[in-house]
């Protein structure tokens, strides 16, 4: 990313004043709008979040596209049924005490997520 940004400056360094930091929004535009108009036209929606919106049917047809034909979807179905109702329970019975007392292993992973984060704004990249 820095190497792109210096070399994106050093193109744009001939540019007038004014021209020059137009082109450089203008570049920093152009991939978000790529992959808005992508997600709009190509990306299907989320069986999972049909699903979990009583929206079985439609789920139904997308995973009809997503996977081979003759595929048993139903299965797939079923199964994302059970996920959501799975979460929905796990989601109750977990509570701020697994992060103010955490087991050991969970301990690791805070360690290391915070470790990473406090790195990563010491370093300044």
């Amino acid at each position: 990313g820095i190497v792109f940004g210096f070399s994106t400056g050093l193109f744009l360094g001939s540019l007038d004043g004014d021209v020059r930091w137009r082109v450089m929004l203008l570049l920093g535009c152009i991939m978000p709008i790529l992959l808005i108009v992508c997600v709009f036209t190509v990306m299907p929606e989320s069986p999972r979040w049909l699903t979990a919106n009583d929206r079985s049917a439609e789920a139904k047809e997308i995973l009809r596209k997503v996977y081979p034909p003759g595929f048993d979807v139903d299965h797939i179905l079923q199964g994302i049924h059970e996920s959501i109702e799975r979460d929905a329970a796990a989601e109750n019975a977990v509570g701020w005490s697994v992060i103010f007392h955490p087991s050991p292993a969970f301990q690791r992973m805070l360690l290391v997520g915070v470790g990473t984060a406090v790195a990563q704004q010491a370093v300044g990249i």
